[in-house]
């Protein structure tokens, strides 16, 4: 006990606001000699601030906001609900988990799947991409949107979508969803492509 104590006197949590900005950080030792630190952070915030995470290992969640969001996480999971703005989430290993965003969203993610749920907003971009990892994405039927999906290795697939002007190969799919008033772009290196409509 008097061994983490001493040791968690050495981890500084600042938080720091000046110039209409607030920053929460972790400070900690860079050799913790064998032991584990974590620190989590619940913070509740006006829906219309702008939102920015830096995570090295640990899970990300973000919800009820009406402003843009960037998430860059190392090793963990990012799951972002509910939000009014546009998304932009990078991750390294693990899940992202998006649903029920408004607004541009764009993922990138090396070794994890990627679960989406989301409305396109008219003229708006969807763009998922994946190194190894599957990429699921599920959208309203009625959805307005050039689609373009692409893998490398593994397979695509699409249902309850009324595709038109279809162009597929066993590795690519193309086509136009209702006006084409938007654009949709899912790619994986590694993995599968599952569009489905509902």
């Amino acid at each position: 006990r008097s061994d983490a104590e001493w040791f968690l006197d050495r981890v500084n949590v600042q938080i720091i606001i000046e110039n209409e900005q607030l920053t929460v950080r972790t400070d900690q030792p860079v050799d913790t000699d064998g032991r584990n630190v974590n620190v989590n952070y619940f913070v509740r915030l006006p829906r219309d601030w702008f939102v920015e995470v830096e995570n090295n290992n640990g899970e990300v969640t973000i919800s009820q906001m009406n402003e843009s969001i960037n998430v860059d996480v190392d090793n963990g999971e990012i799951d972002i609900a509910f939000i009014n703005g546009s998304i932009d989430a990078d991750l390294t290993n693990g899940n992202i988990y998006l649903n029920d965003l408004r607004g541009n969203v764009n993922s990138d993610l090396t070794n994890g799947n990627i679960f989406a749920d989301l409305d396109l907003l008219p003229g708006g971009i969807i763009d998922l991409e994946a190194v190894n990892g599957q990429v699921n994405l599920t959208i309203p039927s009625n959805t307005s949107a050039q689609l373009r999906a692409e893998v490398t290795n593994g397979g695509i697939s699409a249902s309850g979508l009324p595709l038109q002007n279809t162009q597929s190969t066993p590795k690519t799919l193309r086509g136009r969803l209702g006006s084409g008033n938007g654009t949709i772009n899912l790619e994986t290196v590694n993995g599968s492509i599952s569009i489905v409509g509902q």
